[in-house]
């Protein structure tokens, strides 16, 4: 079913009256909760017992300590609740009333409609339904006041006096005017606002309540917070809302406060893992121009002693050449001949020698080294 046209909901936030600081953490907060569905024959509503009961979950989670919850009451019983709310309102911190039923306007007023209320016409408003004028008077004791109307704009009772009556046209909730408050409709004023399917939530209860429970949100931009989130889920219903508020601060939820630990340090530099990283490649070359650029990066480093060893050993010419095992005889040069194969080699070396792979042996008085095993030079 549609919602009234302001499917309101009036979101009052006022100060109360008492001047001073303002006290440290969460004070106490008082809520009371009003769902009307029962309406008879076809002003009946699905959808406000669910908008409550979700609307409940939500106060309690935004840090309301008293959340009272009425179905279905009727004109006697819905004054009972007011009287009885405004005693629990009375030195709170906040003080918040949600109804969700049928609204009328009226000369310029908003009127919440009970479920036994027979309404013939505007007159019988006066006897048989609340007018918002109560609510703010229920509410007025607390430091913060929020009432919330969301109220259904298409109702049957205004249908049959427009068809008696072409003096009555109005449709929705009428604006409303106050110092320190925020008033907010869930569309436009003088406007239609969508109730949702049937068995889910309407989105303006669904857009309140998440606002409600959203840390961080000040007060100032709570119509804000509650317009995107309907529009989000209905472009064409666009909330409305008046802001007469003061400059203080007030949350729900107060902001999260999120503690990152600073990043760890990179870990300290050591000049020497660069000298070892260059020693490291040039210790075991025969290369001395790449351990004289060791020295000349680092003449005095740890390494500086052993790389000029190094140069020492390799320019007086001690050193990478493989030793010949010594002999366990003297043999002369007519003891080898040209061509001879290394088993001919072994066996003229003798036993010890049998594992010779190469020999070093006088060629035109030079000595050459020879590796393969088939000839000898």
């Amino acid at each position: 079913m549609v919602r009234l046209a302001g499917v309101a909901i009036a979101v009052l936030l006022a100060f109360g009256l008492a001047s001073g600081a303002r006290a440290e953490g969460p004070g106490r907060r008082v809520a009371l909760v009003i769902a009307e569905s029962g309406y008879p024959g076809r002003n009946f509503l699905p959808n406000p017992t669910l908008d409550a009961a979700l609307m409940a979950r939500s106060l309690k989670t935004a840090g309301f300590q008293t959340v009272v919850v009425k179905s279905d009451v009727g004109y006697g019983d819905f004054i009972a609740a007011l009287r009885d709310f405004g005693q629990q309102a009375r030195g709170a911190e906040v003080a918040f009333v949600y109804f969700s039923g049928h609204g009328i306007q009226s000369a310029g007023r908003n009127w919440l409609v009970p479920v036994d209320a027979a309404l013939g016409d505007e007159n019988d408003l006066n006897l048989q339904a609340i007018n918002l004028d109560q609510i703010l008077a229920a509410a007025s004791g607390a430091k913060w006041q929020l009432v919330a109307l969301d109220a259904c704009r298409d109702t049957p009772f205004t249908h049959e006096w427009h068809s008696r009556s072409r003096a009555y046209q109005a449709v929705g909730l009428a604006p409303v005017e106050a110092d320190n408050v925020v008033v907010m409709y869930a569309t436009a004023e003088n406007h239609q606002a969508s109730d949702g399917p049937k068995g889910v939530s309407s989105p303006f209860a669904t857009a309140l309540a998440r606002a409600l429970t959203e840390p961080g949100v000040e007060i100032h931009r709570f119509g804000s917070r509650v317009r995107e989130h309907v529009m989000a889920a209905n472009p064409d219903q666009r909330p409305f809302f008046t802001d007469s508020i003061g400059d203080e601060t007030f949350y729900f939820l107060g902001p999260v406060t999120v503690n990152v630990a600073p990043p760890a340090p990179p870990p300290a530099f050591d000049p020497r893992s660069i000298e070892l990283a260059l020693w490291t490649s040039v210790a075991n070359s025969n290369d001395a121009a790449q351990l004289n650029a060791y020295l000349a990066q680092y003449p005095n480093g740890v390494f500086a002693a052993a790389a000029r060893a190094k140069i020492a050993a390799l320019q007086g010419g001690a050193a990478v050449r493989s030793p010949v095992r010594p002999a366990t005889r003297g043999y002369g040069i007519g003891d080898f001949r040209l061509g001879m194969t290394p088993d001919e080699v072994n066996s003229r070396l003798g036993a010890g020698f049998r594992t010779v792979a190469w020999a070093t042996l006088p060629v035109a008085g030079e000595y050459k080294q020879q590796e393969d095993r088939k000839s000898v030079v």
